[in-house]
């Protein structure tokens, strides 16, 4: 007896479909067993080979198919659903790139010329014979032995006939990374054992260059993949085109789906520490790029914090690289490698400090569903203060959250004093931590305080006041806590220096009178 062909109802065979259309499987089976129920059993497909199984098949693969691509598309389409670095780029404006990539701290550093070897070195400059030059080249880089800084404005040092010296940024080719305020760098001679030295300091910012050159393909166009150590910052794009001799750069996006036909374009891909680059194949066909390219990646260390005081001389290094964009100062630069050791000399001062690390992709996504980031540099919602705050380096705490009264307490770490090696294990604070911070209290509820003398008319805060502070917020510590942490019968010493590392106790080494007159 032949077995009943199962029964489908149109409202059954539409939710079914909806359950396994991403299955193309399930949905071939149900296909063929509606096709056994629409016949009365009389269609049974038993070859799985047959034209009409393969054409099943072939449906249910390409409607499973297309069902995915509509939803991968509806994501796109609503930033709610954005899960992928890609799916931001469509949903960002031109400010939301602002700080999503990390960028780079900055440090100061003192170079230090023997000033006879750099009279006798300098050459004379064929536009003005009168005048001889030495140009430390862009890009090249100082290392403190800890991280690499790179210059992205040449230094032009000009000996006048009198022998006078001046020192200045060349700014006649600008940098999107870096805005020069004051072109004039300040010099001063130091005698040292008889011996006279040009000094000036430069603040040069933490980024590691790397350039590659790559040949274009009329046939492949250009699509390459670079790695990167630390953190992407920034990719700037050059190219070549036959007949010419010049790197041109040109414009870049991070999604395909934008670009103008007539302006040389490169598409960036930032994926964990690789860069994907690929020129639109409408350039090679316009012509407008036909012979080779130029990526020059930028990457840094992000946040940094730390003080050069103490690194040892040896740390210092410098690399006078080649100024790719302006060739012709070679030979003002070639001297530099002929100095030697006791000639030029590198230092580092203060602290590293800056920078911020990159975002993540949810990061990325909270940013541009809640407009965190503000276009006319005033930061107005509370998502936009602790984004401006976040790419400053601090952490920020709401103390008060009253209408009309909201109140933001902003933090960071002081800078750690290194060993100056290669290794930061060793770190220790450079000095006692200091902070101005905000104390809500009655003038009934501070006199209670131990620490605190009540004149009448007036209170006095002594040094012998204990504060702590919890979450950026500060408060006086009872006398009854600070008694336990006294008493050697409560706590011990290593009970003691346990709780005092584990939390935040501060003091003020000053007597503060507070007047309680009046209002």
């Amino acid at each position: 007896m032949a077995t009943p062909a199962p029964q489908f109802a149109m409202s059954d065979i539409a939710s079914r479909m909806q359950e396994i259309r991403g299955n193309p499987a399930s949905m071939q089976r149900l296909s063929l067993n509606l096709t056994e129920a629409i016949t009365n059993g009389e269609a049974i497909v038993m070859d799985a080979t047959s034209s009409y199984a393969n054409a099943i098949e072939s449906s249910a693969i390409m409607a499973s198919s297309s069902v995915s691509a509509c939803a991968t598309l509806t994501r796109q389409a609503y930033p709610a659903l954005a899960t992928t670095d890609e799916d931001n780029y469509r949903h960002m404006a031109d400010e939301d790139y602002l700080g999503i990539f990390a960028s780079p701290a900055r440090g100061t550093f003192m170079f230090v010329f023997n000033r006879k070897s750099l009279l006798s070195n300098a050459v004379t400059d064929p536009a003005n014979p009168q005048i001889q030059k030495i140009v430390i080249p862009r890009y090249a880089t100082v290392s403190n032995g800890l991280n690499e800084f790179t210059l992205q404005y040449p230094i032009v040092i000009r000996i006048y006939p009198n022998k006078a010296i001046s020192i200045m940024w060349d700014v006649a080719q600008t940098s999107p990374l870096q805005t020069i305020e004051q072109s004039y760098i300040q010099n001063w001679v130091k005698i040292v054992q008889g011996i006279e030295y040009i000094c000036f300091s430069v603040t040069l910012e933490q980024l590691v260059l790397a350039s590659v050159q790559g040949a274009i393909s009329n046939v492949g166009g250009h699509n390459r993949t670079y790695g990167f150590t630390g953190q992407f910052y920034y990719a700037r794009a050059f190219i070549q085109n036959i007949g010419s001799s010049v790197w041109k750069e040109i414009t870049t996006t991070h999604t395909d789906s934008i670009y103008d036909p007539n302006v040389p374009t490169m598409v960036l891909k930032v994926i964990g520490n690789q860069l994907s680059t690929s020129i639109p194949l409408v350039y090679i066909t316009n012509g407008l790029v036909n012979n080779a390219i130029r990526v020059d990646v930028y990457s840094c260390s992000g946040s940094l914090d730390y003080l050069m005081d103490g690194f040892s001389d040896k740390a210092f290094q410098v690399n006078w690289r080649n100024d790719l964009a302006d060739p012709e100062t070679a030979i003002f630069s070639a001297p530099l490698n002929t100095l030697g050791l006791n000639a030029v000399q590198i230092l580092g001062e203060g602290a590293v400090v800056g920078g911020t690390n990159g975002l993540s992709t949810g990061q990325v996504r909270d940013r541009f569903i809640t407009r965190s980031s503000s276009g006319d540099g005033v930061a107005v919602t509370p998502a936009q203060i602790r984004n401006k705050f976040s790419d400053a380096g601090y952490d920020l705490t709401l103390s008060i959250d009253r209408i009309g009264d909201r109140v933001f307490l902003a933090t960071r770490e002081i800078p750690a004093n290194l060993s100056g090696t290669a290794s930061s294990s060793n770190a220790t604070v450079s000095g006692m931590g200091m902070t101005i911070g905000l104390i809500q209290s009655t003038i009934n509820g501070l006199v209670n305080n131990a620490g605190i003398k009540d004149h009448g008319a007036s209170i006095t805060i002594l040094p012998s006041a204990l504060f702590q502070r919890v979450n950026t917020v500060l408060s006086l510590v009872s006398d009854a806590q600070l008694s336990m942490l006294l008493d050697r019968n409560q706590t011990t010493v290593e009970e003691m220096a346990a709780m005092v590392n584990a939390s935040e106790y501060l003091f003020s080494p000053f007597h503060v009178r507070i007047s309680v007159d009046g209002n």
